[in-house]
């Protein structure tokens, strides 16, 4: 069952609404830690929520939460309402806070990620609620405001509430997620350069897009511009940081321990090949290494890198293998962030609930080829769950599933240039979220 196009219209009012809150994190400020933006796009959803009956909780500025339903217990939609900057905004072709439908797409960032998916189980909850359905127990949409930074909002959340039943995340892939890779955010710092400075990328989770080489002898600057990607999926990208060490002079970069490393170790063919010789690949994929950020000065240097390493593998390992290419007497190295594996049990009944979802509802999902192997493999019945490369809340709280939105036959646009979604796909997303929440709830006795 479709909503009705009254409904419709006001799911696009209200998500152009959210899109316009410019919830990229920043300095914190009274009653938002994580800046102003991120307590915006809060407050759109409160309201959207106040008017359709629903209880609205800020706990903090860090983290909120919808309800609806009566109960001890509760299951969790973990969605999250902060962004990552768009980049330079002469590289999209629409602006990325105004919601923007081109050729059957709406355009915007947070679109995918994951604006759209948290107003369309917004939107589901109202469709059950408006439909006289009784959940079992409470149904609860938590709205997290750093995703992108480490989730110290969900660590917030834990510390003042009680953890669902179960319930799922849609923040990811259809079908369905089991696995996910260890995420390991590296800081490396080492001394100045006494010739050079060089700035680029905005995020350690994008492949950065820009990077700027000033010269201190002339002062004349060379920018390089790449093309931004998830960092789970790097060579999706091209990185721009690589592309300016790799055109810098050979005697520029072997006179620095950091541009040295880069030079030796991802300025080749099959870049990281060498330096994580060790790391074996299991079922849910290779080791990736991503470039995020740099920031060379006369003074001192800071590189950020972001490893995306196979559920098997020991955090530890890979760290020995950094650190045994690094200059040992002057170079820095810490942890930024390190999120563990997730593997989850791929015959739960919470699992096969929600790929029942999926598949009633795959048919109606758009595709420009539907002769594509991709789409037929993931469209055909039984589907089977898939692993990522990327984080989700789900490693947060036990009994979390990855549960859309990206459809794979899509071309991705997750923390790019133009992220975008399909108009009718995001209008389907409502109802696969709909009778996901019903399904999860018809579990309970």
């Amino acid at each position: 069952m479709q909503i009705s196009p009254e409904k419709t219209i006001q799911f696009e009012k209200d998500l152009s609404l959210l899109i316009a809150a410019k919830s990229v994190k920043s300095d914190p400020v009274d009653c938002a830690p994580y800046g102003i933006g991120t307590l915006n796009a809060l407050e759109v959803m409160f309201e959207i929520a106040g008017r359709n009956g629903f209880n609205c909780k800020n706990l903090d500025g860090r983290v909120g939460y919808i309800e609806w339903g009566e109960g001890s217990e509760y299951i969790a939609i973990l969605s999250h309402l902060d962004v990552v900057p768009p980049g330079p905004l002469s590289d999209w072709s629409t602006d990325p806070y105004t919601m923007t439908l081109k050729n059957g797409y709406y355009f915007g960032r947070g679109i995918v990620d994951d604006k759209g998916p948290a107003m369309a189980a917004l939107y589901a909850m109202i469709e059950l609620k408006e439909s006289g359905y009784r959940p079992a127990c409470r149904i609860r949409l938590i709205l997290g405001l750093d995703e992108e930074n480490g989730s110290s909002c969900v660590q917030h959340y834990l510390e003042h509430e009680p953890v669902p039943i179960f319930g799922f995340t849609p923040d990811a892939d259809f079908p369905a997620i089991f696995a996910e890779k260890g995420i390991l955010q590296i800081d490396i710092s080492d001394i100045g350069h006494p010739e050079i400075r060089i700035s680029g990328g905005d995020a350690a989770n994008m492949v950065p897009a820009y990077c700027e080489v000033i010269f201190s002898s002339s002062q004349q600057s060379q920018r390089y511009i790449g093309k931004s990607a998830h960092a789970s999926t790097p060579e999706k990208g091209d990185n721009a940081i690589i592309k300016a060490i790799a055109n810098l002079e050979t005697s520029r970069k072997s006179s620095h321990p950091i541009l040295s490393f880069i030079d030796q170790e991802f300025i080749v063919k099959d870049a990281c090949k060498n330096l994580f010789k060790s790391v074996a690949s299991d079922f849910s994929g290779e080791l990736s290494v991503n470039i995020g950020m740099i920031e060379l000065t006369h003074d001192n240097s800071h590189l950020v890198i972001d490893i995306r390493y196979p559920v098997t593998e020991d955090s530890d390992h890979i760290l020995s293998c950094i650190e045994a290419a690094l200059n040992q007497e002057t170079t820095q190295l810490s942890i930024r962030s390190h999120l563990l594996p997730l593997h989850i049990e791929r015959d739960s009944v919470q699992m096969k609930a929600l790929l029942k979802v999926y598949e009633s509802f795959a048919s109606q999902f758009e595709c420009d080829d539907k002769s594509n192997p991709i789409y037929i493999k993931h469209t055909q019945h039984p589907v089977e769950p898939i692993t990522i490369g990327g984080g989700t809340y789900a490693r947060s709280m036990p009994n979390i599933i990855p549960f859309g939105p990206y459809l794979p036959w899509e071309k991705s646009t997750l923390h790019q240039k133009n992220e975008c979604y399909g108009r009718n796909n995001l209008i389907t997303l409502i109802g696969v979220y709909r009778d996901a929440i019903r399904a999860l709830s018809n579990l309970i006795n």
